[in-house]
C-alpha cells in the first residue's frame, strides 16, 4: 500500500473515531453538557488534532446530528415511496421498523429532540419530507389530513420512547420490563394508524 494511502486511511479511521466517541458523549450529556477537552481525551487525541478534523464542537455535532435524523428519516421516506407496498402496509412497515430503531437507540428519540430545539430551522430545511415522498397527498382527503397522519406516526411511534425514562421511574420498572410493554404497545398502534388512515385516505 503507498504512503499516501496509508495516511488517508490513518486519517478516515481517527476522523470516525471522535465522531463514535463524540456521539457516545452528546447522547449522554448533551451538547451543552460536552466539553470539546472530554471529546479529545476520549478519543485519546489532542485539541488541535480535534479542530482540524472538525473545525467546532457545534459543526462536529450538527454533523452527528444530521447522520441520525438521516438514518430516522430516510427510513421513513424509504417505505413512503416503495411503488410496490399498499398504503397500509406501509403503516405496518413504519411501526415495526421505528419500534426496533428505537428499542437499539434508546437514547436516540431525545437527542434527536433536543437537538432540533436549538436550530429547527437548518435541520427542517435538509430534512425537508414534504419534497422528497413522491405521492403522499394523493394518499388523503387534504393537507391537514396528511399532517395530522404524520403528526400521528411520530408521536405514537416516537414519544413513548422519548419519556421512557419518567415511565421506568414512576412505575419502578427495570429496562427488560419495559422493552416487553413496548413490544405489547407495537401491536396496538398498528391497529390505531391504520384506523386513522381509514378516517383520514382519500376516497
Amino acid at each position: 500500500m503507498k504512503k499516501n494511502e496509508k495516511l488517508l486511511e490513518r486519517d478516515l479511521a481517527t476522523e470516525e473515531k471522535i465522531k463514535i466517541v463524540a456521539e457516545k458523549l452528546f447522547m449522554e450529556k448533551g451538547f451543552s453538557g460536552t466539553r470539546t477537552r472530554d471529546i479529545a481525551e476520549a478519543a485519546d487525541i489532542n485539541l488541535a488534532l480535534l479542530n482540524y478534523y472538525y473545525r467546532s464542537k457545534e459543526n462536529l455535532f450538527n454533523i452527528i446530528v444530521m447522520e441520525k435524523m438521516d438514518t430516522v428519516f430516510n427510513l421513513l421516506i424509504d417505505i413512503l415511496n416503495d411503488s410496490t407496498t399498499t398504503f397500509e402496509k406501509k403503516i405496518e412497515l413504519l411501526v415495526h421498523k421505528y419500534f426496533d430503531l428505537m428499542t437499539k437507540n434508546p437514547k436516540l428519540p431525545f437527542f434527536l429532540m433536543s437537538a432540533v430545539q436549538q436550530n429547527p430551522d437548518l435541520f427542517a430545511k435538509k430534512i425537508n419530507i414534504k419534497d422528497r415522498v413522491a405521492d403522499m397527498q394523493y394518499h388523503f382527503i387534504s393537507q391537514e389530513h396528511e399532517i395530522q397522519f404524520m403528526l400521528d406516526i411520530f408521536s405514537v411511534i416516537i414519544f413513548p420512547f422519548v419519556i421512557r425514562n419518567i415511565i421506568e421511574i414512576i412505575y419502578y420498572l427495570d429496562e427488560s420490563t419495559y422493552d416487553e410493554l413496548m413490544l405489547k404497545r407495537k401491536e396496538r398502534l398498528l391497529d390505531m394508524l391504520q384506523e386513522c388512515y381509514l378516517k383520514f385516505k382519500a376516497k
